[in-house]
C-alpha cells in the first residue's frame, strides 16, 4: 500500500501535466478552428456589404436616368404643346385680319400683376370642365398637389377666390372662350 502511495505520489503529478497539455493543445486546435470560422464570416459579410453598396449605386443611377427621361418627356411636351398652340392661333390671326378683329389676349396680368406661367394657362381651360383636381392631375400627368398648388395660384392671380369665380375672370380677360 506505501508503495501505491508512493507511485501515486510521484507519478500522479506527471500523468496530471500530460492530461492539461492534451487539454491545451485541444483548445488551442480549437481556437484555430474558431479564427478560421471567423475569417470566414468576416469575407461574407464583406461580400454582403460589396453587393449591397452595388445595389445602391446601381438604384442612384436609375434614379438618375429617370429623372432625366422625365424632364426629356416634359421638354418634349411644352414643346408639341407649343406647337398645337401655334398651329390653333395661326388660323385664327388669319380669320381676324380677313373677315374681323379677332384678338388674342396679349396681356396676361391679371389682378395683382403677376404674370400666368405657361403651365397655369395649361390648366385653365381644365379648370372650366367638370372634372375634380385628382381628375386634371390624371390628364396633365402632374400630381393632385401641384394641380392644386397652379390652381391656388391661379385664384390669387385672378383675384378670385372659388374655381367658378376664376372661370369666370379669365372669360373676363378673354383666356377662356365661352
Amino acid at each position: 500500500m506505501k508503495r501505491l502511495l508512493i507511485f501515486g505520489l510521484v507519478f500522479g503529478p506527471l500523468l496530471l501535466m500530460g492530461q492539461k497539455k492534451e487539454d491545451i493543445v485541444a483548445i488551442q486546435r480549437d481556437l484555430a478552428n474558431l479564427e478560421d470560422q471567423v475569417k470566414q464570416l468576416q469575407r461574407a459579410q464583406d461580400e454582403k456589404m460589396a453587393a449591397l453598396q452595388s445595389m445602391l449605386q446601381q438604384s442612384v443611377d436609375a434614379s438618375g436616368h429617370v429623372n432625366t427621361g422625365l424632364a426629356a418627356v416634359q421638354k418634349e411636351l411644352d414643346s408639341k404643346l407649343s406647337d398645337q398652340q401655334t398651329k390653333l392661333v395661326a388660323p385664327l390671326a388669319t380669320l381676324g385680319a380677313n373677315t374681323m378683329d379677332v384678338s388674342l389676349p396679349t396681356n396676361h396680368h391679371p389682378a395683382d400683376g403677376d404674370a400666368l406661367t405657361d403651365a397655369e394657362l395649361r390648366l385653365l381651360p381644365l379648370l372650366s370642365t367638370h372634372l375634380s383636381f385628382p381628375e386634371i392631375a390624371a390628364e396633365m400627368f402632374l400630381s393632385p398637389n401641384t394641380v392644386k398648388s397652379q390652381a391656388y395660384s391661379l385664384y390669387r392671380k385672378l383675384g378670385a377666390s372659388t374655381r367658378t369665380q376664376a372661370v369666370a375672370r379669365s372669360r373676363e380677360l378673354g383666356l377662356l372662350e365661352g
